[in-house]
């Protein structure tokens, strides 16, 4: 009688499904602790405390409206993003202001243009004193936006 074919040698590390019933409670509330404690697990980069907005303009006559939001969505359409409620602010360039991010979990900042006339606008966004976003523009081309998800 021929010998049986040799067993394969055991694995040292158990396949997830192979973990006990009673392990994988504890195995969810792990990953569910990592992925809520505020770090980004693939960067290692923690989530932004502050954003500081700069607006710049040339041959501006008068002031720019300035919305800032962290109540919205994003479409993912040409229409961009729905608003809930945002504050907006009637600046005179340049202005800088700092936003406080750690109760958000989203952060828009939008630069519109006047209706009377084009100036050049700026805006920069920098994420815990990071350059995050840059644009200047002719404001005939539109209003001047950055958003972020940030968890």
């Amino acid at each position: 009688m021929p010998a049986p074919p040799p067993r394969p040698e055991p694995s040292r590390v158990a396949p997830l499904c192979a973990l006990p019933a009673r392990a994988l409670p504890a195995v969810v509330l792990l990953l569910a602790g990592a992925l809520l404690s505020g770090c980004n697990m693939i960067t290692g980069q923690d989530t932004p405390d502050t954003a500081r907005i700069s607006v710049e303009a040339t041959e501006l006559e008068g002031t720019l409206d300035v919305v800032l939001s962290d109540d919205w969505v994003d479409l993912g359409t040409v229409e961009g993003v729905e608003l809930f409620s945002a504050d907006t602010v009637a600046v005179s360039p340049p202005w800088e202001e700092t936003v406080d991010l750690r109760d958000s979990d989203r952060f828009l900042v939008r630069v519109l243009p006047p209706g009377d006339h084009v100036p050049t606008a700026s805006l920069r966004v920098e994420l815990d004193g990071r350059e995050s976003f840059f644009r200047e523009q002719v404001l005939d081309e539109g209003a001047i936006q950055y958003q972020v998800l940030l968890q």
